[in-house]
């Protein structure tokens, strides 16, 4: 019976490690990989890394579009809506949505 490969989690995995640096090792490791100077097993063990650092990317993306979608959702008056980071709108103790009272709907 074939053993099924899982993830571990190693110190090398990018998962803490902010956007801007592991974009940069990204495009290192692309560089790299472009030379064509590595050999096999190490041209394997960058690609690996690669898309570890290309996955942290798209998780980062991903997390800053939905906080943008979130800050950019108007009521039917033009007043910015609170909502939590799940999506769901924010109540009040009445039961209607919280809206920034501050806010007059201008930018």
């Amino acid at each position: 019976m074939a053993k099924k490969k899982t993830a571990r989690k190693t110190k090398s995995q990018p998962a803490s490690i902010p956007f801007e640096q592991s974009f940069q090792q990204l495009q290192e490791i692309v560089t790299q990989l472009e030379q064509g100077h590595l050999t096999l097993d190490d041209s394997l063990k960058k690609y690996e890394q690669g898309i570890q650092h290309l996955r942290n990317c798209y998780s980062a993306l991903d997390q800053a579009e939905r906080k943008i979608e979130l800050l950019v959702e108007l009521d039917d008056q033009g007043r910015m809506v609170t909502r939590h980071f799940d999506g769901n709108p924010a109540e009040s103790e009445s039961g209607e949505e919280e809206v920034d009272p501050s806010d007059s709907g201008l930018f």
